[in-house]
């Protein structure tokens, strides 16, 4: 198998490439999850202690 230029473990590298690229998906989702979730709590705060909701900054999603 080594004689067509592909090393054994070829399969190997690839399978836990694959698994790393997926996990790093995961982990950069988590993160704008959570910075998404600071931003709002972040904001909401800043509106309560104004006692006035400004016009046009409500985002409903």
């Amino acid at each position: 198998m080594e004689c067509t230029g592909i090393p054994v473990d070829a399969h190997a590298t690839n399978d836990s490439m694959r698994i790393g690229a997926r996990r790093r998906t995961a982990k950069a989702a988590q993160v704008r999850q959570t910075i998404r979730s600071t931003h709002d709590t972040y904001l909401l705060r800043r509106r309560s202690r104004a006692g006035i909701r400004p016009g046009g900054t409500l985002i409903l999603r």
